[in-house]
């Protein structure tokens, strides 16, 4: 398999744009790497690249589960990268995205083997949070691995029931297995972008006024037509709180400052996450500059 380039970093930083542009310079596809995108019908709230950028550059893993489907997994993606990868082999890989688990997943492997006793943990700790809710379920991790609980929001369900099964099985803290210096499995080398804090927020403060102004709650009311407010995929930020608008259980305004408070928060767990990665780090700057520093970085000119 060829050497990997990868594209990470915050939401809202301009990684999508940065690949774009590089996918066109290097003649290759992009593999999404967005736990979010991967999603059919949830357009607007997880900033798909539209019809027009897909026309440009062709895009993989992107609208290829529902919403309600329960087992699209980091596992999951990793094999269907390297579908895509071996497929393609005449092309760079290339995959630009924010969900850290996934890079480290294709680029490390599995850090722990699942077993009939996790699967058993893993059905009992979905019961707890169905009957007790996520504050429940969420003060059981921190109670448990304080610090995996400062990296994931308590609305990640499945962060905070994957963290718990870790800890469960033998009582290992997530935060002490994930430490562990581990091999690569894949030959890779992985960029991210950062950006000044109040430059990031200010942007995605901006980037949430656009996706309510393209019709956000719109979507996600054609998506309630289908799915349950529970289903995964509106778990995520930005359809969670558009539900709860939906709903009623808070106003336009309301929804619109959780949106954005959400996505601030990750974005901050995502910097943190992507430190414990070997990477490059890139101050952002003029998309050109970034690209030109990439190619040459990468092929070694």
């Amino acid at each position: 398999m060829r050497k990997i380039l990868g594209i990470a970093g915050p939401t809202g930083v301009g990684k999508s744009r940065l690949g774009m542009t590089l996918a066109e310079k290097m003649s290759t596809d992009i593999i999404s790497a967005d736990s979010a995108q991967i999603y059919i019908g949830m357009d607007i709230g997880t900033a798909k690249p539209d019809r027009e950028e897909q026309n440009r550059v062709r895009h993989h893993l992107i609208d290829i589960v529902r919403p309600d489907e329960e087992n699209f997994n980091a596992f999951t993606f990793s094999k269907a990268a390297e579908t895509v990868i071996n497929e393609n082999t005449f092309k760079q890989p290339l995959i630009v995205g924010g969900t850290g688990l996934y890079f480290e997943t294709l680029f490390y492997g599995l850090d722990f083997s699942v077993t009939e006793e996790t699967f058993k943990i893993r059905k009992e700790l979905k019961s707890f949070y169905e009957k007790y809710g996520e504050d429940a379920l969420y003060e059981k991790l921190m109670a448990a691995d304080p610090e995996s609980a400062k990296n994931v929001h308590k609305h990640n369900v499945k962060g905070v029931i994957r963290a718990l099964e870790i800890f469960s099985t033998g009582g290992k803290k997530k935060s002490d297995a994930v430490g562990k210096k581990r091999l690569p499995v894949k030959d890779f080398k992985l960029y991210i972008l950062n950006d000044e804090r109040e430059s990031l927020y200010a942007s995605i403060n901006r980037r949430v006024d656009i996706m309510v102004e393209k019709g956000l709650f719109d979507e996600v009311e054609n998506l309630l037509e289908i799915y349950p407010s529970t289903c995964r995929g509106l778990t995520a930020i930005g359809y969670k709180e558009s539900v709860e608008y939906l709903s009623g259980s808070c106003t336009k305004d309301e929804a619109i400052a959780l949106i954005k408070q959400h996505t601030r928060n990750y974005a901050k767990r995502q910097v943190t996450y992507f430190k414990r990665l070997p990477a490059v780090w890139i101050d952002k700057c003029e998309t050109e500059k970034m690209c030109d520093f990439i190619l040459k970085d990468f092929y070694g000119r």
